[in-house]
């Protein structure tokens, strides 16, 4: 009797997850070539996380992210290592695009002041300010759904990013400090 293949569990690992052919053949007793065969026969396309983020977020007239937002996606990949899963791009987006607007309201934030002047001529706190707590709140949250926080890298057993060689905004500032900008 012909072993039963889970074919749809074996597209969907195909189409929708970062591992390779020889991992998805692995794990479903699958030669390589029958995957390969019945990939091309039924036109299974692989997920191209990269040609995504290239092409459709960051060209045109208004992307959805830019500059520091994809150095941000590109870091978190790399944080994430084994367990970076292309289905998790939605909150690698969402945190990214959270991240490079926060830095845009905290810039604004600066040059406006915390206080400004009220429709009456009296001192309220700048709305950007709440933008900001809004933000800052959404970036908790999808840092520990994707397991960036402190504790959940720890829960995890993953190197934190003392280790790494990468520029944050830390030595930004204290490379404009060096130079005496100001922004």
């Amino acid at each position: 009797m012909p072993k039963k293949i889970d074919w749809d569990g074996v597209r969907v690992a195909y189409e929708d997850s970062s591992d390779d052919i020889e991992s998805i053949s692995t794990a479903f007793d699958v030669h390589v070539r029958t995957i390969s065969k019945k990939a091309s026969a039924e036109s299974w396309v692989k997920l191209d996380v990269s040609v995504v983020t290239e092409s459709a977020l960051v060209s045109g007239d208004n992307p959805i992210i830019c500059g520091v937002g994809i150095r941000k996606m590109a870091e978190i990949k790399e944080s994430l290592g084994d367990d970076y899963d292309p289905v998790d791009e939605a909150l690698i987006l969402m945190y990214s695009e959270n991240y490079q607007s926060w830095i845009e309201v905290c810039i604004d934030l600066k040059k406006e002041g915390f206080r400004i002047e009220g429709s009456r001529g009296n001192l309220v706190i700048n709305p950007l300010f709440r933008i900001k707590e809004s933000i800052e709140s959404r970036l908790s949250k999808l840092s520990s759904k994707l397991g960036l926080s402190i504790a959940e890298r720890k829960h995890l057993g993953r190197e934190s990013g003392k280790s790494r060689q990468t520029n944050s905004l830390f030595d930004l500032e204290e490379e404009i400090s060096r130079l005496s900008l100001d922004i």
